[in-house]
Formats: structure tokens, sequence, C-alpha cells
């Protein structure tokens, strides 16, 4: 859950069940001017009531949560946001695209055509399917068409340049195919916490994307996958827009371009400001530690160690999931000793302050088990 949603609980209703059972015997043994011990019938009926009704009762305080945006999931949540706002909608799956370039072996006296759908793939379980027919002219051995995957959501992301270069749906005189650009734009449903921070962020619409949150807005609406968006402008005029992606990923040119093409329309941006969209600065910064287990802790040697990587994971997730965050090395021992980790000696990362539009990204994590000290 976001940072946003995670504020003061509430509850509406008591779902206590040794509160409950106590005063459920409390009740009988007033009115029935008896005493009941432990293994009275009488007692283990009114438990087994007791654990019906708190089951009722958290039913009960999680369906009145639901009615609270910061609270409410999945359906809920849609439903909710539509009758506060109904010009926003959850993102839906979107599939994977690339650039394919189709390459014959020779010059023919005809027009080839690659007909739409015609299919690629890296390994056989992946595959691209043209989006129209591609015409190589007469006298020409190539030519370049938009292909997408055949299965939404992230999974199609990620094939540089060149790795999709087989051949699933043959054409004559075809010798071979090959991806132009990376894949991108693929994206699952949008999460619950993405649909309420659009839901919050969307008091900036009734206005066009001039104020920076509007233009945050819209931009997440490009695509599901997108984890942060900032707006600067560099010079009067100029709106640029940095967009960083979930798991710290920096966002491929195909997804820079339709972030560009829905900001640059006309019931979306001011009159006299120019667009341009960028991935986030990239600020890289290497890992070495030293760290030591609790010698007669709860950890094992191998415990140990496994809680160090995983505290270390935790920590470049962290330090990767919003635009301006600086790199601090004091949330990382934190981390570790959250982990069960004794101490840690920290060579690197050091303190490093992070513009508003660069995102600290690791590019090394070296660990050396020191291991284990008495408290």
């Amino acid at each position: 859950m976001s940072s946003e949603r995670k504020k003061p609980d509430i509850q509406y209703v008591n779902t206590d069940t040794k509160e409950l059972v106590n005063l459920l015997i409390q009740g009988y043994e007033s009115i029935a001017n008896k005493r009941l011990y432990p293994a009275d019938p009488l007692r283990l009926f009114i438990l087994w009531v007791a654990d019906i009704m708190v089951q009722q009762r958290v039913l009960i305080d999680y369906s009145a949560k639901q009615n609270i945006p910061r609270f409410a999931e999945g359906k809920y949540l849609d439903n909710l946001v539509e009758f506060l706002n109904n010009t926003i909608k959850r993102l839906p799956p979107q599939a994977a695209t690339t650039r394919i370039r189709y390459t014959l072996s020779t010059k023919r006296e005809t027009a080839t055509v690659i007909p739409k759908g015609s299919r690629s793939t890296v390994d056989g379980k992946i595959f691209f399917e043209t989006t129209k027919d591609l015409v190589i002219p007469i006298g020409e051995t190539a030519g370049d068409i938009e292909a997408v995957c055949t299965v939404v959501g992230e999974i199609g992301n990620g094939f540089l340049p060149g790795q999709i270069s087989k051949i699933v749906d043959f054409v004559p005189y075809l010798e071979k195919i090959e991806n132009l650009t990376a894949t991108a734009g693929g994206a699952d449903t949008e999460s619950d916490d993405s649909l309420y921070s659009r839901y919050r962020e969307a008091l900036s619409t009734y206005s066009t994307a001039g104020p920076e949150g509007a233009y945050r807005f819209y931009a997440k609406t490009a695509n599901a996958s997108i984890a942060d968006v900032k707006t600067v402008s560099p010079t009067p005029g100029v709106a640029e827009i940095r967009v960083l992606m979930k798991d710290g990923r920096l966002p491929e040119e195909e997804t820079i371009k339709a972030i560009e093409k829905l900001l640059s329309a006309e019931d979306i941006r001011p009159l006299t400001d120019k667009v341009v969209v960028k991935a986030a600065d990239k600020v890289g910064y290497k890992i070495d530690i030293s760290y030591y287990g609790f010698k007669h802790g709860q950890l094992s040697a191998e415990g140990i160690e496994k809680a160090a990587k995983f505290a270390v994971e935790k920590y470049k997730a962290w330090q990767s999931e919003k635009m301006g965050r600086d790199i601090n090395p004091s949330k990382l021992n934190q981390m570790l000793m959250e982990e069960g980790i004794k101490r840690v000696e920290i060579r690197q990362p050091q303190f490093k302050e992070v513009s508003d539009t660069a995102v600290a990204i690791a590019e090394s994590a070296n660990l050396i088990n020191g291991g284990v000290e008495d408290e």
C-alpha cells in the first residue's frame, strides 16, 4: 500500500474476540445467575457463537471501509472513484509494442505483402504480431512495421533490438526479421494504489494541463506501469515532463512517445505550452558493506546472509521507486537492522542529494559477511 494510503486506521465495529467472549459470558452469568467454568458445554457453545459473531463483525467493518477511497479495494474502489469523479477509470492492461523490420532475400519485380497479424517471437513463448499490412515496394528489400505483443501486460517489455528474430508466419522470399526498438509500453491492470493516487490528483484536471498536478495525472493515464512523474519548466513556455516506471525502470522511447502524444492533445495542453517528455535522469551508486550477525541470535548463519541480501534488495527498490529521493545510507542501515543484522559497516553509498528529476539506481552491490558477534 502506498504512503498516501498509510494513514491512521479506523474501526467501525469492534472485532476483538476476547472482549466479545467476556461480554457474552458475563451477560449469560448475570441472566442465569450461574458461573460458567472452562469445560462447561455452555461456555464452549458461547465460544462458538462469539467466533461466528467476530467473523460477521470483520465483514461489516470491511464493508464499511470500502466506502472510503483510501481503504477501498478492487471493484469497490472502481465504483467509488467513478461515483466521485466519473472521468477516472482504472487503466486496463496494455500490450507491449515495437517496430519490426522485414528483410527479403532479393529484390522483386512485384510488391511483397506481409499480412496484418504476421507473427514473430523471441523464444516461442512470447509472440508479436503486425498491426496492419506491410507492403514492400518493387525493387526494395526491406520494410518496417509496428508490432504488438499478443499477450497484454509487462511480460512483453524489455526485449532489446534484434532479439525478436524468429519467424512464425512465413512469407515467400522473406529472409529475416528483427525488432528495431526495445519492446515497451506493456502494463498490467492498474493497481489500487495507482488508481487512488490518480483520483487524488484529478482535482487539477478541471483546468487544462497547465498545473503541475494535471500534467502528472494525464501522464499517468498513458500507462499503468508509470510510477512517478515530475513537471519542470526549464524555459518559459516549455513543460518538461520527467517519467519513471515501476521497479526503477526508465521509460523506453515507445512509452515516451505515447505520453508526449497524449499530453500534446488540444484539450489537454495549454495553447502556449510546448510539451517535452523525457526519462528521469539516472544517478548511479554502489553498495559496499560488511555486516555482522548476533552470535546467539535467532538467525542461523544462512539466515543472516539471506536477511542481509533481502534488506539490500529492499533498499535498492526503495531508493529507485521515486524521483528526487536522496541516496541515504542511514536508510540502508535501518533496513538491515530491521531484518536482524547486529551492525553494519557501510563504505558505499555515501549520502548524496538527488535532483527532483533524477532517480538513484544501484549499479553494483558487494556484501561481505563479517561473521557473528556477542550482543
